[in-house]
């Protein structure tokens, strides 16, 4: 992690679709804008986000409110199978995420929706690596981030670069809104650096992202989101794991991946592989 001297909340340079793997492979992080480009996808994701908000919470939803705010912060996990918007934008991203995590096979993880409704501004996402939180290991891993609705650079996620090489770090309690470590961290991770308070001195990434422009990044890396929502947002994110991922005990495993919440157990849904069957 080379210390770049970043303002607080600079927007970083667009990466040309020749640079995407190099790039992705190098930093552990990458916008890329339009993944989904027609807006009758976007719109009827949103209203599937709309629906699975307002009627179809699943019982590993998160709900989450300030008495001092008016919205809510609601995360959900697990409904791939449920919400056939959601596979949909599964199986159409799924090449491009092939390429980045160098992979033959893409498989579902996790999908999530993370909403944030307007006057969330305490909100705050503290620094964290998700795959310090799961039950697997391996390199070819990547998150996208899918917004549906206009998120500015200081509402939008951001990455320590290069992070994905230098863990596994500690994970954070995340009812403690990562004030301390996890209760039962295993031995192998390393404390999380000291970031806020020290910006100028990590290479910080990140960028604003219109509705259907990807925020992508390797479960290893390093990402928070620095304030809340002011407008509202609704996000669709979806965790997927390549060749080399293995499952493996761990002490701060959290059960919501789609093997053990949503799928009786059976193997991790494929959307792409190089041999063309997918499911």
């Amino acid at each position: 992690m080379v210390a770049m001297g970043l303002s607080n909340c600079n927007v970083s340079p667009e990466i040309p679709e020749q640079d995407r793997v190099s790039y992705f492979q190098k930093n552990g992080c990458l916008l890329i804008r339009g993944i989904i480009d027609e807006s009758s996808l976007i719109q009827r994701l949103a209203d599937e986000i709309d629906h699975h908000v307002a009627n179809a919470l699943s019982p590993r939803a998160d709900i989450m409110k300030k008495d001092s705010e008016e919205g809510r912060y609601i995360m959900d996990f697990c409904n791939y199978h449920e919400r056939p918007v959601y596979r949909e934008v599964a199986k159409i991203v799924a090449p491009i995420v092939a390429d980045l995590m160098e992979s033959d096979t893409v498989r579902v993880y996790q999908d999530q929706i993370i909403v944030k409704e307007a006057g969330t501004h305490g909100w705050n996402t503290f620094w964290h690596t998700d795959q310090s939180y799961y039950d697997i290991e391996g390199s070819k891993t990547c998150s996208i981030w899918i917004p549906v609705d206009y998120v500015p650079r200081e509402s939008s996620l951001e990455f320590l670069a290069g992070s994905h090489k230098d863990g596994p770090f500690k994970p954070k309690s995340v009812s403690s809104g990562g004030a301390t470590d996890f209760d039962k961290a295993d031995q192998e991770f390393k404390p999380i650096p000291p970031i806020n308070g020290n910006r100028d001195n990590f290479d910080i990434r990140g960028w604003d992202a219109n509705p259907g422009d990807a925020l992508l990044h390797n479960l290893k890396c390093l990402h928070a989101s620095p304030v809340g929502s002011a407008d509202g947002r609704r996000v669709l994110s979806i965790r997927f794991i390549g060749d080399d991922v293995k499952v493996v005990k761990r002490q701060t495993r959290v059960p919501t991946s789609l093997a053990n919440n949503a799928n009786e157990g059976k193997e991790f849904p494929l959307v792409f592989t190089r041999r063309g069957s997918s499911s």
